[in-house]
Formats: structure tokens, C-alpha cells, sequence
């Protein structure tokens, strides 16, 4: 099959988006499959996130990726970026500011969405692609999929959901109730257009089928995963003497209270510290990645910052480094109780044990986190999780190095995309017959 691809997170971008994409694009070559990408230019792409130069290694060679330009908006915002990583413009800030982000509906990529379209005619003349899949977020690319699909009906259009749209619990900017009446509207009817959505969790499923019941014969669960090749010949990272003997927790990737909530945590860190001044020689946690100001302000004003560390965004493979040198990873769950956080996929392809705090009794994010050995699961309570860290340390033993899981395993990239081309191939053979 011939398949396009139209997103806004690919390689080089280091984020979660992008190592999804990548990952599709790697495993549907090796299928055999014929695969075209349009994407933002790389200036765009590390507008907000880094580069990762690895990711660009991932991809085939005989993989065509077609590159366009922003629209207005996202013009502005990179002639107001500042030249280095972490100085950048942040939208979100931005919002509450500005009134007028909130009119732009779906997101703020909106005005991107002639450049792509007109791409995308141009691929489908020249490429003629048997599927369109279009990646949200941002959600825009999905209007891209479905002014194809009105003008090129019978190709098949496959929008494929990394959160929810108007049904999430989260957002990126503000949305007012008329932006809601509005997004779900639209949403609505996009999802009447297209042959097929695919959604990362089963919770987020249940949710679509009760906004759209018109969705039960083509919504399918793909969720993230992890490359099994990422983990093959790197090595944990390396401790020093003074190091040596502690319990490490490590938390790689983003950490931002609009989606997570470390402060429980913190605070139980604290009150543990402050009853036992030995525990500080027991233990060490390292926050690798971005950790929104905030967050990193409220740790290095509580009595748990003299054994918190925070290490700057790394590329996949070093955090891969940091994940296989840990005691526990660490993860907070998200709120809203329907979306899955993407590192956690990354954590299972490390092996290590998973030290999670969820915000529900009910999150989805519990089942798939006790599928790695000598996890820990609390709520998100001082009292609990208090008492989860004084049974580790109190009875700590150096958890060996496990085999990091493979290619049999259901969050492996390879068996994902796999079903995906299953169900791809599936529903061509129906419509032709």
C-alpha cells in the first residue's frame, strides 16, 4: 500500500508525538507499505522541543518527506523565539494574556492548515496514496485529512488520536463553553467523514463511542509504544562512589502541572526527611527533562531538594541511559483518569520497576504499569505514598538489571503498527469488494 502521512511532530522534534509518528513510519516501511510524509520544517519542529538527532536515524531512506511552512501565527512566535532552548515563547502563557488564541479553533495551528493541504493535493496527484493517516495532536491536521477525504473520496482517510480532542479533560489553551459547543461540533463532523479513527487507550475509546455512537464500527485502540531496537546496546548509566548504594528514582520527560500533579509527592519526600536526617544518604531523585518552573520552584523550596536533582532535556538514547539506571521510575499519573502518559511505554521497554502515583483509584495507566516487576502503585496521598517510600527503603535490596521487554511484547512499535496495517488492509479489501 501506499500510505501519506500528514503530522506536525516528526524527526528531528524530541517529544513524545514525534517518537510515535517515527515509529510508524519505520515499521510500515519494513512491512512492505510505500510511505510518503508531510511535515513542518525543522525550524518549526524544535520551535518548542529540541532536536534528537536519533530520531532522524529511525527513519528509512526510501521514506520522501515533504517539508512545509507555517502559516502567519507560527511565523510570528519564531521570529519572537529567543535563539536558545529554554528560552522560547510559550503559547500557554501567552493565552492568558492574549484573548485571541482562544479563537483559534481548533488550536493555534490552524493557519497551517492551507500549507498542508495544498501538499497534500500535490502528493495525492503525483504519490496517489491508497491512505491518507493523518496525527492529531495538533488537531488541525485533521482538518487537513478531511478536506482530502471531501475531494478525494475514495481514498481512505485514517485520523489517528494521541489525546482526546473535545472530549479531554486537558487542553492546551483555555476553552471557554461556546469554544467547547463548538470543538465538538466540529469534531463531530470530521469523525462522520473519516473511514477510521484510532485512538491510544481503551478508557479514551468508551469515552468517543459515548460522544459519537456512530463510531462503533471503525474505532480502534493502537497504543504507544516503545522501539525494542531503542534498548539494544546501551548501557545504564554509569554511578559514582558517592552514588553508589542509594535508592535512585528517575522521572524522564516532561513535567507540567496542567497534566500532572508531583506536589503529593514532594511534600511526602519532605515530611520523610525531616523524621529520619540519615534517609538523604538512602536516596536520590532525578528529574530528567523539562520540569515547568513552577514545579521546580515548589521542590527547591521544600526540605526535599537537597536530594532532588534535575538533569536538562537529554536526547532518547541518554534517557533510555538514565531509565535503565534506575531503582524505580517514576510516574505521576494524569489527570482526568482517561489519558495514559506516553513515557510510561518507554519505562516498560527499560525493565525497571515503576514507582506510580495515580490520581484515580480507576486509572488506566494502574494495568499496564503492573506489567513490569516490583512496581509500586499509591494514590496521589501524602499518607500513602509516605508509606510506600519507607517499605522500600526500609527493606531495599539492588533490584537486578531485567531483560528489557521485546518484540512479543503488545507495546512493542513493531506488533502495533502491525495491527494497524492488518486493519488497514482489512477494511481496502471490504470497500473493494
Amino acid at each position: 500500500m501506499r500510505i501519506l502521512i500528514i503530522t506536525a511532530n516528526f524527526a528531528p522534534r524530541g517529544a513524545s508525538p514525534a517518537i510515535r509518528t517515527v515509529n510508524f513510519v519505520k515499521y510500515l516501511t519494513r512491512l512492505g507499505h510505500k510511505v510518503n510524509v508531510i511535515t513542518y520544517d525543522i525550524k518549526t519542529l524544535t520551535l518548542f522541543s529540541p532536536p534528537d538527532d536519533s530520531l532522524n536515524e529511525k527513519i528509512p531512506f526510501e521514506v520522501e518527506i515533504k517539508r512545509v511552512l507555517p502559516g502567519p501565527l507560527r511565523k510570528w512566535i519564531l521570529r519572537k523565539k529567543a535563539g536558545r532552548y529554554g528560552e522560547k515563547l510559550k503559547i500557554k502563557g501567552q493565552a492568558k494574556k492574549n484573548p485571541f488564541l482562544t479563537l483559534l479553533i481548533p488550536d493555534p495551528h490552524i493557519d497551517s492548515v492551507p500549507n498542508f493541504f495544498r501538499e497534500g493535493v500535490r502528493q495525492i496527484k503525483i504519490f496517489a496514496p491508497d491512505v491518507v493517516l493523518t496525527f492529531g495532536y495538533p488537531f488541525s491536521i485533521h482538518l487537513v485529512g478531511a478536506l482530502l477525504k471531501r475531494c478525494y473520496p475514495k481514498i481512505c482517510w485514517v485520523a489517528d488520536y494521541g489525546d482526546p480532542w473535545s472530549g479531554s479533560p486537558i487542553s492546551e489553551l483555555p476553552r471557554p463553553a461556546w469554544r467547547k459547543w463548538i470543538d465538538y461540533r466540529l469534531e463531530r463532523m470530521l469523525l462522520r467523514w473519516c473511514d477510521l479513527v484510532t485512538v491510544t487507550t481503551d478508557v479514551t475509546k468508551e469515552l468517543y463511542l459515548t460522544l459519537f455512537p456512530f463510531l462503533s464500527s471503525k474505532i480502534e485502540v493502537l497504543p504507544m509504544g516503545f522501539d525494542p531496537e531503542d534498548f539494544e546496546n546501551i548501557l545504564p548509566k554509569p554511578r559514582t562512589a558517592e552514588e553508589e548504594g542509594k535508592v535512585w528514582f528517575v522521572h524522564t520527560g516532561r513535567l507540567y502541572s496542567e497534566a500532572r500533579d508531583p506536589k503529593a509527592f514532594v511534600n511526602a519526600l519532605s515530611i520523610l526527611l525531616q523524621d529520619d536526617p540519615y534517609i538523604r544518604e538512602k536516596i536520590k531523585v532525578y528529574f530528567v527533562g523539562e520540569v515547568e518552573e513552577a514545579i521546580k520552584a515548589y521542590m527547591l523550596a521544600s526540605p526535599a531538594k537537597d536530594v532532588i536533582e534535575f538533569i536538562p532535556w537529554v536526547p532518547v538514547q541518554e534517557s533510555i541511559s538514565w531509565m535503565k539506571a534506575a531503582d524505580f521510575l517514576l510516574l505521576f499519573g494524569n489527570r482526568g483518569g482517561v489519558q495514559i502518559p506516553g513515557k510510561i511505554y518507554q519505562y516498560l521497554g527499560s525493565g525497571r520497576p515503576i514507582f506510580m502515583i495515580k490520581l484515580f483509584e480507576t486509572d488506566p495507566t494502574e494495568r499496564i504499569a503492573l506489567s513490569t516487576r516490583n512496581s509500586i502503585i499509591v494514590l496521589n496521598d501524602e499518607e500513602q505514598i509516605l508509606k510506600a517510600l519507607r517499605s522500600v527503603l526500609s527493606r531495599y535490596r539492588v533490584i537486578p538489571q531485567l531483560k528489557s521487554m521485546g518484540y512479543d511484547s503488545p507495546y512493542a512499535w513493531p506488533r502495533i503498527v502491525q495491527k494497524f496495517s492488518e486493519i488497514i488492509r482489512q477494511f481496502i479489501k471490504k470497500e473493494e469488494s
